[in-house]
């Protein structure tokens, strides 16, 4: 008609049996793999049900200052030996010696950590606050607390 707008034409009955006959066949298709797909759909299911009904775990108390400088002494006091044992896994790599030290550091203090049922983060937070305090440790020598900068291996 005139001064209508843009109407859209009508689709074709041919067109509608077209996409009617698809839609049909991916229905068959997925009727034909429901029983294969089944169990796993079936897990995620169940893992999503066991995911959104669970608690998060509780935390460690807060460490006293006790423990704090606990921590502190009973880690501090392996560095001269954590340091060597760094030094043979890396003899010519300042940098990885270093980093190999810091990983061996970090395993002592999740161990202190779960064993005296304080949080790593406390434990982690007092070896920082004791390095740069200056607390007593049974290290015969002090505590280094610099970085070495990190270059290319001598050896690939």
């Amino acid at each position: 008609m005139i001064g209508e707008p843009h109407a859209q034409p009508r689709p074709r009955i041919a067109n509608v049996a077209v996409v009617v006959a698809k839609i049909g066949e991916v229905i068959a298709r997925w009727k034909e793999h429901a029983a294969a797909w089944g169990p796993l759909a079936a897990s995620c299911a169940v893992a999503l049900g066991l995911a959104t009904g669970a608690r998060a775990p509780d935390q460690p108390p807060v460490a006293t200052e006790a423990d704090r400088r606990a921590a502190f002494r009973a880690i501090a006091s392996d560095e001269a030996a954590m340091r060597s044992a760094a030094a043979d896994a890396f003899p010519s790599d300042l940098w990885s010696r270093d980093d190999d030290f810091h990983r061996r550091e970090l395993d002592r203090a999740r161990g202190w950590a779960t064993h005296h049922h304080v949080r790593l983060s406390d434990v982690l937070s007092a070896l920082d606050e004791g390095l740069r305090a200056g607390w007593p440790q049974d290290n015969s020598g002090p505590l280094v607390a610099t970085v070495p900068p990190c270059r290319p291996r001598a050896i690939y």
